[in-house]
């Protein structure tokens, strides 16, 4: 094996590690049952392979289960009060009944079986196993995916994952709830399956189609809302591939697969049928007057961003009782604004109508469902539940570039990604300090005068968000290197257009451009083309697709 290629798979390790070191942070940055509704999922969990002596048993009554009183008791003595620390939750005193479980079939069972293989005896390392084991499934998936997209197509992945994770998707990847694997779905999904679509090689196609669908079936098997984002994911990708050949047609059964898959779990899940029964009574039959429905509509829609802005920390983090102080939310909101305007350079066809059906998503299925509730943003819907549609669309959004920089500077790089990880380091900081003490005594060392902490962990919690906190900027800074230096450029393809080589420097575009002084669309030129020379035998982006292959092959 070339030295070079060495280095990759070194580079790619490294990389990886420090991704899960940063997000392994977050699993131990707050308490069993600090997750919205842990009692509900960590119950469902214990039970999720039936009847179990001191684990899961029958109750007394109907959908009652008996589970550790550590479940159910969790997070109640300081669920919406941030001046509480998780010191106050009681010791486990044996099995206790609850009806906050998944007998009832709320939501689909994947995520919880799959989550039971860690239940011990101890409480904390089985919680502590299954965000770890998250966190690297995140990490291991993300990597498996770029590893196979062709040169510059692996954008919208990066950028997605850096601008649109800091605080609610990192705080969720590295979590107990069903909301990880809706994260991971969101956003791998339509990239896994739109590469699936475009490539030519057979090893590539055969690795993106299991692993869209693995990530797929991940988020249709966690919860019933993402399900319906993988069915939307498959859409866009199909969208974004769209070529007339028959070749194309075939290769769409495992999209529409997908989309089978996501429909049966939104209609066979009772978390969502629900909002769906209750939005179409509320438009069909309401039971409230016209003024009140259009009075409720308009609020909603003003305050829309609200919802749109808690993925980047306008929302309180937990139980939504865990503040985000105000510096996070403006960093974000700014990078993730910038960046979307930056992509909105390159349009066609395909990628507008991507990110018109995605933006009608956002606004759309929200409004449905706090109008069904009779509610207004801030109730009902959380931000959690549409990150993967935003996911989708600041991914869309940095698509269709020739480099996986996107051609920005490297001042402009070096703002985005400083700004992330200091930010990232921030709101873990004010996560930990939240549960070590309650924010009523905060002082900034997280070591001074804490009262909770786990018990299996040997490290302090200084330590912990220290090593944590450099691991993710030390992986901000690896992509840096990656994207915007020569010697990063150099060692993986694809990262800059220089980088990739003539052959898809002079490659035509994927599809006309529509805006940002890109060439107009024009009529389709009737001549016949000119016979190409015998030895360009490859049109010029399947050559490049074909070393970088060779490239990164082992």
């Amino acid at each position: 094996m070339e030295p070079s290629r060495w280095k990759r798979i070194l580079l790619a390790v490294a990389l990886g590690l420090s991704a899960f070191v940063g997000l392994g942070g977050w699993a131990l940055a707050s308490p069993v049952g600090a997750a919205p509704d842990d009692d509900y999922h960590l119950a469902s969990i214990w039970c999720a392979w039936g009847e179990t002596e001191n684990v899961c048993e029958p109750g007394s009554e109907a959908l009652v289960q008996e589970v550790p009183s550590w479940l159910v008791l969790s997070a109640h003595c300081y669920a919406a009060n941030d001046e509480q620390s998780a010191a106050c939750v009681p010791e486990d005193e044996g099995l206790m009944g609850t009806t906050r479980t998944n007998a009832g079939g709320g939501y689909p069972p994947v995520f919880y079986s799959v989550m039971r293989v860690f239940v011990t005896d101890n409480i904390e390392g089985s919680v502590i196993a299954m965000r770890l084991f998250n966190a690297a499934v995140f990490v291991g998936l993300t990597i498996a995916v770029l590893a196979l997209i062709r040169p510059g197509r692996r954008g919208p992945i990066l950028w997605a994952s850096t601008v649109a994770l800091v605080p609610v998707g990192v705080f969720f990847i590295a979590s107990s709830n069903p909301s990880s694997w809706a994260v991971l779905s969101g956003l791998l999904v339509w990239v896994a399956l739109t590469e699936y679509l475009r490539t030519d090689r057979l090893g590539p196609r055969i690795g993106l189609g299991a692993l869209g669908a693995l990530a797929g079936a991940m988020g249709a098997g966690a919860r019933s809302d993402a399900a319906s984002y993988v069915a939307f994911a498959a859409v866009i990708a199909m969208i974004m591939s769209f070529r007339r050949s028959r070749q194309w047609l075939s290769l769409c059964l495992l999209p529409l697969g997908l989309i089978a898959v996501g429909g049966y779990s939104v209609l066979t899940s009772g978390q969502t049928s629900w909002a769906v029964v209750a939005g179409a009574e509320a438009i069909t039959a309401p039971s409230y007057g016209i003024g009140d429905q259009i009075k409720l509509l308009i609020s909603n829609i003003t305050q829309l961003p609200f919802l749109w802005a808690g993925n980047l920390g306008a929302w309180r983090l937990g139980w939504l009782d865990t503040p985000v102080l105000p510096s996070v939310m403006v960093v974000m909101i700014g990078v993730f604004v910038a960046l979307l305007m930056w992509g909105l350079q390159k349009l066609g066809w395909r990628k507008t109508l991507s990110l018109a059906l995605t933006l009608a998503a956002l606004v759309v299925l929200p409004l449905y469902v706090l109008h069904g509730q009779h509610a207004n943003v801030g109730l009902e819907v959380q931000p959690r539940y549409i990150l993967p549609l935003m996911l989708i669309f600041i991914g869309l959004a940095t698509s269709g570039f020739d480099s996986d920089n996107l051609g920005l500077n490297k001042i402009q790089a070096f703002f985005v990604f400083f700004g992330v990880g200091v930010m990232n380091a921030q709101a873990m900081h004010t996560n930990m300090q939240r549960y070590l003490t309650g924010v009523d005594e905060a002082n900034g060392n997280l070591n001074q005068g804490y009262e909770w902490w786990w018990s299996t962990v040997p490290l302090p919690p200084l330590t912990v968000w220290f090593v944590s906190s450099a691991a993710f900027g030390l992986f901000l800074f690896g992509l840096y290197l990656l994207l915007f230096t020569k010697r990063g450029q150099r060692l993986i393809p694809g990262t800059s257009s220089a980088a990739m080589g003539p052959a898809l420097a002079a490659a035509p575009a994927a599809e006309p451009a529509i805006a940002g002084g890109a060439a107009p669309i024009s009529a389709p030129d009737t001549t016949a083309p000119e016979p190409a020379p015998e030895a360009a035998t490859e049109t010029a982006p399947e050559a490049a697709e074909e070393d970088f292959a060779k490239q990164v092959a082992p």
